[in-house]
């Protein structure tokens, strides 16, 4: 792709769209929007010319083709019996026709009717001989292809179960499909439960099929419920069900979703080596499934791009999301050109782009902070008929955002609310927290709390109009922490946790003044959710549009406050970002976990390590982040005994520790003189269970305690042994051994620099956990 052409598609100067918007998607119209070589024309307007005619055919018969099953999935080549049969898209069922659609009762099909009372007969007016299993099978998918009757279907089984009928795999697959269409995951897994349960246990007692565990996983995953979809497939392999293309496919989405794309990746490998044709050979779903997995990880996802390229080797004609997937891939590897690229190819190859790939796209626009080519993108959308989400304007903001054009960002976040032409589409806490966190990276912490000032001054107007008391009895026992905020006595939290009062180990204020300012200081605990712990939408976003709540109230939640918390920590102002769960109670928030955990991190980077452990104490719930964020706390503070009491109980806890912890142990025991058992942490690391590799964060603790000692030639060794062990250095590594030796340092000026660098080594490592989605 020639970034010259790019550019006389993307002006530089591009300003604010005047869109007309058209009447209905002029798809079809439309040449390849980037790349004006491969569009064979100069100018810098949208390119309409008319595909040929064959060209136009061939894309309706591949949207013909990609009709979905029960299971939501194109047809694959192995689909088999009931799997044959296509169905169309959910719509009101057409006018009841009374004449019998097959063998059964006409009572029963009846209930295709939306119209028509629900009323089937007792059992002694039913002949059992005349309940075909394969005629209720047509009956339930009949049914499940309407909102207004697929709950029908459900009262057809219970009624089945009533007059003692007795269903087989298939039709139970069938009831546990529909369920899981219509977002009903806990029946479709009830419905699994009851066919594998004994008889005398009240089950059907039927030996589930590898379509039976799809449906299963399929609707565990729906049900943004991972863990249960990798019981199914524990369930599958205990009871020795070779698995097919499709039950690996959604075990690779599953994986993904639990975070453990190693897995997915793994399985994949395994079906790209298995020969063309067999039960595991890969279909498109799976290569799209295995380059989100690759996608997932900032490490891995160069390997999205090497399965795109498996696909076209084996191949297999890309759909629109594939096509998505590996833009996606492009933009966590930051690669917007090649996401440019890909988006050409599609319109190239008369793939209409939906949202989900106009989105990845301007994602990918989005990393590089390339925002007017976001915009052009957006234009392209609008006059294409194709309909911007929340997430697309969110993308286009962050565009913005990244190239630091903040007003911009802020005006537009107002725009797509009030702007016609853009949809008018409202905000919500996705985007919110993506601009609060952007502007926190950058320091622009005063704008971010402008922004949620704004929304919290009208969700306190809400809550009064609607009756509530701020300090309601039964509210108040759902923030524990403020009982503990009494004792301390002061005006605010801040204030109460005695952040502005205490000194690091140092013996110098934490702040931005500090000599470690050079070095690059961590994020707080806090990052944006993936897109499916938001609300997993496969292949569309509707939750994001226009039916979401929107309403103040509702869109200030635990993550707006906590990215407000994160952009306070961030700018080190840690007395803001401890107030905020304050602020979240007088709006009828309960803080979670992780806004706990960003709180304690901004305490104990203010080295208040006795707040930091009292507001552990009241975590309900504690995971392994907020264990390690005590642990830095007694690291900062040179609490060595108290940071290892921390690790055990980590230990005991069923955490496992991981390079941030052992970062925060070199420099508990340097800032408590102790260099030694600084050094020694390097081998306890390779001892622990699991063994843990020191990163270059440790490395840079290590070196900083041996350098606040005067320990020059051990410096020296650590950092040979870094280069050995195969881990880069970064910037803090080069500045660290430039100080080596430099004259005219004293004594007292080494080990304060140190001390300050041995804390900002700390929170560097848990930023990059933070980065990696630990956090």
């Amino acid at each position: 792709m020639s970034v010259a052409t790019l550019g006389a598609q993307f002006p530089a100067n591009a300003g604010d769209m005047g869109t007309s918007l058209q009447g209905r998607s002029n798809f079809g119209q439309q040449k390849p929007l980037f790349n004006q070589a491969r569009a064979g024309s100069s100018s810098t307007g949208l390119q309409r010319a008319s595909l040929l005619p064959a060209r136009a055919a061939h894309a309706q018969q591949a949207l013909t083709a990609s009709i979905p099953d029960l299971d939501g999935r194109p047809l694959g080549p192995y689909a088999r019996g009931y799997h044959r049969t296509s169905r169309p898209p959910l719509q009101p069922v057409a006018p009841y026709v009374s004449a019998p659609l097959g063998r059964l009762p006409p009572a029963l099909y009846r209930l295709l009717d939306p119209t028509a009372s629900v009323e089937l007969p007792p059992a002694h007016k039913i002949g059992h001989h005349t309940l075909d299993n394969r005629e209720l099978d047509k009956l339930v998918a009949a049914l499940g292809r309407s909102k207004a009757t697929w709950r029908r279907a459900i009262v057809l089984h219970e009624w089945l179960q009533e007059i003692g009928h007795r269903p087989d795999d298939r039709l139970c697959t069938t009831l546990i499909r529909l369920c899981s269409s219509h977002g009903a995951a806990a029946q479709a897994l009830g419905l699994y439960d009851w066919m594998r349960s004994t008889h005398t246990a009240g089950g059907a007692g039927l030996k589930p099929t590898v379509f039976t565990y799809t449906a299963a996983m399929r609707a565990a995953l729906n049900g943004n419920l991972p863990e249960r979809a990798m019981q199914v497939w524990e369930d599958a392999k205990a009871a020795r069900c070779t698995s097919d293309c499709r039950m690996s496919t959604v075990y690779i989405e599953v994986c993904t979703r639990a975070g453990n794309p190693q897995a997915a990746l793994k399985l994949y490998k395994e079906m790209a080596a298995s020969p063309p044709g067999s039960r595991m050979a890969p279909s498109v779903h799976t290569y799209t499934a295995a380059m989100r997995a690759a996608a997932a990880d900032s490490k891995t996802w160069p390997e999205a791009l090497a399965i795109w390229d498996d696909m076209l080797a084996a191949s297999c004609t890309p759909t629109g999301h594939a096509y998505a997937a590996a833009i996606s891939a492009c933009a966590t590897g930051g690669e917007w050109r090649r996401a440019v690229s890909l988006f050409d190819g599609m319109l190239e190859n008369s793939i209409q782009p939906d949202v989900v790939s106009c989105t990845a796209l301007i994602s990918a626009l989005a990393a590089d902070g390339q925002w007017q080519h976001a915009e052009r993108a957006l234009e392209w959308m609008l006059q294409a008929g194709v309909k911007p989400n929340v997430r697309t304007y969110t993308a286009l903001i962050t565009a913005m955002a990244n190239a630091h054009e903040w007003q911009r960002a802020v005006a537009t976040l107002k725009r797509m609310k009030t702007e016609v032409s853009w949809r008018r589409v409202e905000p919500n806490a996705y985007t919110y927290s993506a601009l609060l966190k952007l502007l926190g990276e950058q320091g622009r912490w005063q704008l971010a709390e402008e922004i949620f000032t704004e929304l919290e001054d009208e969700a306190l107007k809400e809550i009064g109009v609607a009756g509530l008391s701020l300090s309601d009895d039964d509210f108040s026992d759902e923030v524990p922490h403020i009982a503990v905020l009494a004792p301390f006595g002061a005006a605010n939290p801040g204030d109460i946790w005695g952040v502005q009062r205490r000194q690091g180990a140092a013996g110098q204020q934490m702040q931005q003044s500090s000599p470690a300012s050079h070095l690059r200081m961590a994020p707080s605990p806090f990052q944006l959710p993936a897109e499916g712990e938001w609300q997993h939408v496969p292949e569309s976003t509707p939750a994001d549009d226009d039916s979401s709540d929107t309403r103040p109230q509702a869109v200030l939640n635990v993550v707006v406050c906590g990215a407000l918390m994160s952009a306070f920590e961030m700018s080190a102002k840690w007395d803001k970002a401890v107030d905020v769960l304050m602020r979240a109670r007088r709006l009828r928030i309960r803080p979670n976990t992780v806004m706990y955990n960003i709180a304690m991190s901004a305490l104990g980077k203010s080295g208040n390590y006795e707040a930091v452990e009292a507001m552990f104490e009241q975590l309900a719930e504690p995971d392994s982040i907020s264990y390690e964020t005590v642990i830095a706390a007694m690291g900062m503070a040179g609490q060595a005994d108290r940071a290892e009491g921390w690790l055990e109980a980590l230990r005991d806890a069923g955490h496992h520790p991981r390079d941030y912890t052992f970062t925060a142990l070199v420099a508990a025991h340097s800032l408590a003189g102790d260099w030694r058992a600084a050094l020694r942490v390097r081998n306890r690391m390779k001892r622990s269970i699991p063994p843990v590799a020191p990163s270059v964060y440790v490395y840079n603790a290590l070196i900083a305690a041996c350098q606040r000692e005067g320990l020059l030639d051990e410096a020296m060794e650590l950092h040979t042994h870094m280069r050995r062990d195969g881990v880069l250095p970064n910037a803090e590594t080069h500045q660290l051994m430039a100080q080596i030796g430099q004259a005219g340092c004293t004594a007292v000026e080494r080990q304060q620099a140190m001390a300050a660098a041995l804390s900002a080594a700390v929170a560097a490592a848990g930023g990059v956990m933070m980065r990696a989605g630990a956090f």
